[in-house]
């Protein structure tokens, strides 16, 4: 059982850290055609802190302390709370147009 939870663990691991990664640095160095503003720019930069540091909370969880299945979730919900703060950040921050 440890096995499937230790590889578990690191399978969420890597695959949420490759999703945060790609919109982090999207957000940091992609060409900004038509205008984004730097308020979205910085709310994608917030919410990839947030979920790199999740993603150090559940290493230091899973792979330090041997806590398999709570890093593993707080792996999983990495990339899902980096989401909420980015849509609820573009929400609050940035210009909605309802079209």
């Amino acid at each position: 059982m440890e096995f499937l939870a230790k590889s578990a663990y690191y399978a969420a691991t890597g695959v949420s850290g490759l999703v945060i990664s790609f919109f982090f640095l999207s957000a940091l160095f992609s060409p900004r055609p038509g205008g984004h503003s730097g308020r979205e720019i910085v709310v994608a930069l917030v919410a990839g802190a947030v979920g790199y540091g999740l993603l150090y909370l559940g290493i230091r969880l899973g792979h330090q302390q041997h806590q398999w299945l709570a890093g593993l979730g707080v792996a999983v919900a990495a990339p899902a709370v980096a989401g909420a703060v980015l849509f609820f950040g573009l929400m609050a921050f940035g210009k909605v147009h309802w079209q």
